[in-house]
């Protein structure tokens, strides 16, 4: 059995593209949750689970829809 180094163990990280889509819909549709993110960008032929959508905008400082909602944009 062959050791393959310089790998952590797990799944590999969303790319940089798809985690700015991500983001990028999150922030310009405040009142959209994880499912209504995940639909368009599965139209765009990207395939993300909603739970790495999650962990994308939980990284980036953006909470979940109704968090998002209540804050004042100005």
């Amino acid at each position: 059995m062959t050791v393959v180094r310089g790998r952590k163990p797990g799944r590999l990280a969303a790319a940089k593209e798809i985690e700015a889509l991500i983001v990028r819909m999150a922030t310009e549709n405040r009142d959209r949750g994880y499912l209504r993110i995940q639909g368009p960008s599965s139209n765009l032929s990207h395939d993300v689970a909603r739970g790495t959508i999650a962990n994308i905008l939980k990284r980036n400082g953006i909470e979940p829809a109704p968090e998002r909602v209540r804050k004042a944009t100005w």
